[in-house]
């Protein structure tokens, strides 16, 4: 394929935890089954503000320079410990998260605050207006639930559009691991959670690969940092079905699903996407939707985003598409097949290399997030009136539902 036509996978994440949330007649109030955690078991799986900080975090209780610049000692610790009189913390007790801040502290997560005694010992408390609730008492079988903003902190200096902390809680990052035991996972693209033990991403996103080598992170947020709020979730590739009529010639039915060996523990920050009706995809024409991911800015930007970003995008309707996507190198003859969506269309704003596998999600009337497609192709990336195509999820129920057992 010419090399200016760019793979924007886009995951078409779907499906709660049960069948019975998601087949519910509209407007039915579904009681959602509670599970509680002890304090003990709660850190012991997401860890949290209230719970003592265990793992390495890079340059937290260095010395720094105080934001007075006083000659106080002052240290680098979590955001939600520090007790400076500068306006950490606003009125609705969310911790404040400066994505280009430069206070001598190495991540986001860290702020350079005055520390009584200045020991680098003893960790400072809790600041007292910050809330403390643990992940725990979440509701196991409500799908599509958005933190919006983000859980306990707010992003602020986001220029490109990050998401805050656990905003979507469905969404993953799809990784190969490393061939080395001392390196890295390699980031691969997204996905979205399904089920506790199902994910669903873009077929060309891991055809070829071996399923050994697949693992699945939820919770992610920083690619390059361990010290978000409450930590993330690693799981190992089991089984990967692909669906029976993709064709990676011009990626139709974009779709795979990728079982876990071991499933989710769901908590604020880590949930499942509702899957829509079956049907073609034009109920959602017009609608104003949302799709999340670590992909570029441009082409040729060199890395993915280091923070999730989320954007805005309207679903544009097949007829308007095509004659859109006509005005493009694709030509006069290009016809646009039924397994895709399209949205987009703004200068500027488009998914991009690295957002495969991400979830289009558009809200409903309840409040509830359901996966309606997934990136699979696109023209460049943010070109004026050349939207973004999508695999169609609504039209791959069937296929879905199968192999979740839903039939």
């Amino acid at each position: 394929m010419d090399a200016v036509v760019r793979l924007t996978v886009a995951v078409l994440v779907a499906a709660a935890g049960t069948a019975s949330a998601q087949d519910a007649d509209p407007g039915t109030t579904v009681t959602p089954t509670l599970y509680e955690l002890s304090p003990a078991e709660s850190c012991s799986i997401f860890g949290g503000p209230a719970c003592e900080i265990t793992t390495n975090i890079t340059g937290y209780y260095d010395a720094c320079n105080c934001p007075d610049s006083s000659m106080d000692r002052c240290e680098c610790v979590m955001f939600y410990q520090c007790d400076n009189s500068t306006g950490a913390y606003d009125e609705d007790g969310k911790g404040l998260l400066d994505i280009r801040k430069k206070d001598g502290c190495p991540q986001v997560e860290l702020r350079c605050c005055k520390v009584p005694g200045g020991t680098g010992n003893t960790p400072p408390p809790v600041h007292p207006n910050y809330p403390t609730n643990k992940p725990h008492g979440v509701p196991a079988d409500e799908c599509g639930v958005r933190s919006e903003g983000g859980i306990a902190s707010k992003i602020t200096n986001n220029e490109d559009s990050e998401a805050g902390f656990g905003e979507f809680p469905w969404m993953v990052a799809v990784q190969l691991r490393a061939r080395a035991l001392d390196a890295p996972d390699v980031f691969k693209c997204g996905g979205a959670i399904l089920r506790r033990d199902v994910v669903l991403t873009a077929a060309h996103c891991i055809k070829g690969q071996t399923v050994s080598r697949l693992r699945v992170r939820a919770g992610e947020w920083d690619r390059e940092s361990t010290s978000e709020l409450y930590r993330h979730q690693d799981r190992d590739v089991a089984r990967v079905e692909i669906h029976d009529k993709y064709y990676g010639g011009n990626f139709r039915y974009d779709l795979a699903l990728l079982f876990l060996r071991d499933p989710f523990e769901l908590g604020h920050h880590i949930g499942t996407v509702c899957l829509p009706p079956a049907g073609d995809g034009t109920v959602y024409d017009g609608q104003r939707c949302v799709v999340s991911g670590w992909g570029k800015d441009k082409l040729e930007d060199r890395w993915p985003h280091r923070y999730l970003k989320m954007l805005e995008l309207n679903i544009t309707p097949k007829d308007s598409c095509e004659r859109l996507l006509q005005a493009t190198m694709l030509g006069v003859d290009y016809k646009l097949h039924e397994s895709f969506i399209c949205a987009g269309g703004e200068e500027g704003k488009d998914t991009c290399k690295g957002d495969g596998g991400s979830p289009l999600v558009c809200t409903q009337p309840d409040g509830h997030y359901q996966v309606v497609g997934v990136v699979a192709w696109g023209v460049d990336c943010g070109l004026p009136k050349v939207p973004g195509l999508y695999a169609n999820v609504p039209l791959a129920r069937g296929w879905i539902d199968k192999h979740l057992g839903l039939q």
